[in-house]
């Protein structure tokens, strides 16, 4: 992808934008334009998609930056439990055959549906959600009869209104604005809680509001509606958008690599791939045996091939050419010896590499860890043996060889490293104890995100304590990967 940007930043010597997920790997985007780019350089911008939704706000809003305000967690969470209130005392909440969930249970399904609204459709489209044959709800293994969208449908405007009555704007409502201000869909730009949008005003800032040539989008798969049509609506000098524009969009995706809940129809998002896509099957970066485990782990599950129209199980990869050593799964009695277990690893990997290349530096190490807890006490271990550590987010770039990663499985999404420990892989973690059925592809798809991080060395852990069991999905790559025990400070073959 960056050298697709530096191909366009030297065609059209106009800005280049290049789109991500999530901040670490953005930070690493600009280390790697500093690293590999000349003086095409200062053509190439890099953003996050909120930063992006944010960055339009600002520019075409009257107001700017001084027209809302971001929700906090505290609001959030408020809103969130007012929400399964209103649900629940619903006329029809009887008709959504969801009575018979506990209240952590509900409450996450009335997140998630109503967040799939509003994700999908600007607050003007809302009433299409009714139309169960032109909507449809991907990801459910029981869709909501017709009366059970009208609660939600309720309730997706419920909570919109209640971010209007408190002048705020959450995640969605920053995006579903950005994409209204682009299309000035003055009906949805009424919906929000902020200063009022005159038309001629918004008609005035859009008519020299060309900011970039060309964009080129990494980890589509996990964009959401909005955001990818937000991207598309984006206008060039030409008078056009930039979805339709000669190298306008360049969309990066692996479905197989999902790890949130959003997804997309391009034919819904005013985007047009027809005969201009392409399957990149060749793999790269991981060893044969670590990709051969991956694969192994996801064969079995459909998913979207970034379009949600398209789903199907995935391509086998081409294998690289390189080999190495199988991936470690490591049994441990207790959390405890688990942190034992990666920290003696970790010591033994730093001074190998140290007396070899005779540096100071880090080889490229990371810990993702499944639970909070886990990553804490790693970090803790290390920093008590001398050993550098930092979250991947504050640590992210090419040259961050002086400290131990330690990650959660979406910070460490679009990064490798040499030698990568993935640590608490019990069931309830890997899959999540919430995940239903309908919910076990995205979750393998989660695991294999975090194993594909490793390029030479993979080490899965899991414990035994208390009622713990090892994840289900270990049994799925068991055959690709070696068994080990972790007993009395040594790490020893599984009989």
């Amino acid at each position: 992808m960056l050298h697709r940007a530096r191909h366009l930043a030297k065609k059209y010597r106009a800005p280049i934008l290049l789109v991500t997920l999530t901040e670490s790997m953005r930070k690493l985007l600009d280390s790697l334009i500093k690293e590999l780019c000349g003086v095409e350089s200062s053509f190439i911008q890099t953003s996050t998609i909120n930063g992006l939704a944010k960055y339009i706000l600002k520019e075409l809003h009257p107001k700017g930056e001084a027209a809302y305000r971001v929700a906090d967690g505290a609001l959030a969470d408020g809103i969130s439990r007012d929400l399964v209130k209103f649900v629940k005392n619903h006329d029809n909440f009887m008709q959504t055959k969801l009575s018979i969930l506990d209240y952590a249970d509900l409450r996450r399904f009335c997140d998630e549906e109503v967040f799939h609204i509003r994700s999908r459709l600007k607050f003007s489209e809302f009433d299409s959600y009714l139309d169960t044959q032109s909507f449809k709800r991907h990801g459910r293994v029981v869709g909501l009869p017709a009366e059970g969208r009208k609660v939600f449908l309720d309730a997706a405007r419920y909570k919109v209104d209640a971010l209007k009555k408190l002048f705020v704007l959450d995640y969605e409502g920053v995006v579903s604005a950005a994409i209204s201000l682009l299309v000035k869909d003055m009906d949805s730009l009424e919906s929000f809680g902020w200063a009022a949008v005159d038309a001629d005003a918004l008609e005035g800032a859009l008519s020299s509001f060309f900011p970039y040539r060309c964009v080129l989008v990494d980890e589509v798969q996990d964009l959401s509606q909005l955001e990818v049509a937000m991207i598309g609506a984006l206008p060039v000098a030409s008078g056009n958008r930039i979805a339709n524009s000669e190298n306008g969009l360049f969309l990066v995706g692996d479905g197989a690599q999902t790890i949130y809940n959003k997804g997309f129809a391009l034919k819904n998002c005013g985007i047009s791939v027809n005969n201009r896509s392409y399957v990149l099957k060749k793999n790269y970066r991981n060893s044969k045996e670590i990709m051969s485990a991956a694969y192994s782990l996801i064969k079995k599950y459909k998913f979207a091939d970034v379009d949600e129209d398209n789903i199907d199980t995935p391509t086998k990869p081409d294998f690289a050419t390189k080999v190495g050593e199988r991936p470690y799964v490591v049994k441990c009695r207790s959390e405890e010896d688990e942190v034992a277990l990666v920290s003696a690893m970790i010591r033994g990997l730093i001074d190998e590499h140290q007396s070899r290349e005779e540096t100071e530096d880090y080889p490229e190490l990371c810990v993702i860890g499944l639970n909070p807890a886990i990553r804490r006490k790693i970090s803790g271990r290390l920093n008590e043996l001398s050993i550098k550590a930092a979250e991947l987010k504050q640590a992210a770039g090419v040259e961050s060889f002086n400290s131990v990663a330690i990650s959660t499985i979406e910070s460490a999404k679009g990064h490798e490293f040499r030698h990568v420990f993935i640590v608490g892989v019990v069931d309830g973690a890997m899959p999540s104890k919430y995940a239903g059925a309908d919910e076990m592809a995205r979750e393998a798809s989660r695991l294999y995100v975090a194993m594909t991080r490793a390029r030479e060395r993979l080490i899965i852990s899991y414990n035994v304590d208390r009622q713990n069991q090892p994840s289900r999905f270990l049994i799925d790559i068991q055959d690709c990967c070696d068994e080990y025990e972790w007993s009395s400070g040594q790490i020893k073959v599984m009989e």
